[in-house]
């Protein structure tokens, strides 16, 4: 820490989200290494547990963690150090699949990444900005991949530049097979109860159909951001949603598709990546498409110079 506003505005902290479920977080070490030379210990006092801000209205969720560890003994020209692991319990994932980011707000002298896998499996893996290739080492069935990468670039401080470098990797066999461990959640027609179906009162046009069914979403439920990733790429059943007061925006789409497709629209919801596809990593959000009488539709916000509109 070189100034008194890192240390009260930019590094006195450090958060670390994970879900409990399906997670096992465990601190190694935390301490502050002060000028002197003395080390001073994190007390158990300063290991603050939260509720991450995105989950407070969504109960179903409140089951995450967001550790918050505030650093002690800190002044300018010291070094905190912190240690931890995060370790997903079997059943999380049926394949391994990652993604963090690779520029931070400050700048990376340099920043390793090491993925081991078992040997028969293939890893995918890609850069949103340009990356180095891996150092590959075999040894007793396993493969080791080690990315080295120095000097990173500073991530922009703008709040509406959301586009940092990531790296992702998987050992899903294509972004179609990750996809997949999602499909194989949603809903399906035959899952909605006929009550349901006679509130939305769907009649008419296509047209009149896809609105009718988004504006029983709107009036029927309010959006929490949840995070594919924080919610475990796992959705509620129809019946569980249809219980609650709200939904995850995926959570929307997948229910949006299947009423869709109830009321005689043909639908089906796509994932939007992030970055190149490689595995649920790489899904940032997914959007209904529905083919109507005009061709396909996507269910997102639309703006324009003259006129802001938006169908939900």
């Amino acid at each position: 820490y070189y100034s008194y506003h890192a240390i009260h505005n930019l590094y006195g902290e450090t958060f670390i989200d994970y879900n409990p479920q399906w997670q096992d977080l465990v601190i190694n070490s935390s301490y502050t290494k002060k000028v002197d030379g003395t080390i001073v210990m994190t007390p158990e006092n300063a290991f603050v547990e939260t509720l991450p801000e995105f989950a407070e209205n969504a109960p179903a969720h409140n089951g995450l963690i967001r550790l918050v560890v505030v650093h002690t003994g800190l002044e300018p020209g010291c070094t905190a150090y912190l240690d931890y692991t995060i370790i997903s319990k079997p059943g999380y994932l049926p394949e391994l699949d990652i993604i963090t980011p690779v520029e931070y707000g400050s700048p990376v002298t340099e920043l390793t990444v090491s993925i081991t896998v078992p040997q028969e499996k293939h890893l995918r893996y890609s850069f949103s900005k340009t990356g180095p290739e891996p150092a590959v080492r075999t040894s007793t069935g396993k493969t080791t991949y080690l990315w080295t990468l120095k000097n990173l670039e500073t991530a922009s401080s703008d709040p509406g530049d959301y586009k940092k470098a990531l790296f992702t990797a998987s050992t899903f066999e294509s972004e179609e097979s990750a996809f997949a461990f999602l499909t194989s959640q949603f809903t399906k027609v035959e899952e909605i109860d006929s009550t349901i179906m006679a509130s939305i009162e769907a009649k008419g046009s296509e047209n009149g159909k896809m609105m009718s069914v988004s504006r029983f979403l709107r009036e029927r439920f309010s959006i929490v951001p949840i995070p594919l990733e924080a919610a475990g790429y796992r959705f509620r059943s129809i019946g569980d949603i249809l219980k609650s007061a709200y939904v995850t925006t995926d959570e929307r789409e997948m229910v949006r598709c299947a009423l869709l497709n109830a009321v005689g629209v043909k639908a089906e919801v796509v994932p939007v990546y992030s970055c190149e596809p490689v595995g649920l990593g790489s899904i940032s959000r997914l959007r209904t498409d529905a083919v109507s009488e005009k061709g396909i539709s996507s269910f997102e916000r639309k703006f324009s110079t003259k006129l802001k509109y938006f169908i939900f």
